[in-house]
């Protein structure tokens, strides 16, 4: 398979970490991953994933101190902790921003309403931001992966409308 790190050298490999509290869906984003089209442009992928906040921030330091943490895909509701409290993919993102300013975030939440997307995007400001809703398939999500780690940014249109809203109101 060429998604592993015996194939390529580590300079060209894409260390991606998944942030979603969903087991099932954390397994299919990391499936669709390995199942991008074969293309010598392409990097080889290093996939991790992380259910909490706290699993997060430990992989976040791991894979940073080995290398390069190029992209985190996150979710913004993480459950609560073994602590029992509650830190969301907000924070994380934030946390990412300030002390790895060069990972691509693409945020994947269920949250589409104008003020949560508006606070995403002044937060995090991600390069890819989707909405878990029918309209994401799987060629839509392979498309984000690849256009955010080729340096494009991708929001869907749900987001596109709120952004147009606030300029609108912003006049």
């Amino acid at each position: 398979m060429k998604n592993n790190l015996t194939d390529k050298s580590l300079e060209n490999c894409n260390n991606i970490l998944i942030v979603e509290d969903n087991q099932l869906l954390s397994d299919a984003i990391e499936m669709m991953i390995k199942l991008l089209p074969v293309k010598d442009s392409l990097p080889t992928f290093q996939i991790q994933k992380a259910f909490d906040y706290e699993k997060a921030v430990v992989k976040i330091l791991e894979i940073s101190n080995q290398g390069h943490l190029n992209t985190v895909i996150l979710d913004i509701n993480l459950g609560k902790s073994k602590k029992g409290e509650r830190k969301s993919g907000r924070e994380l993102g934030v946390l990412i921003r300030k002390h790895a300013p060069k990972t691509k975030i693409i945020v994947f939440t269920s949250h589409s309403d104008e003020l949560e997307i508006n606070s995403i995007l002044k937060n995090i400001n991600p390069e890819g931001f989707l909405i878990k809703d029918g309209r994401t398939d799987h060629n839509l999500f392979q498309e984000v992966i690849l256009k955010v780690i080729n340096g494009e940014t991708y929001y869907c249109d749900t987001v596109l409308n709120v952004m147009s809203n606030i300029k609108i109101r912003n006049k």
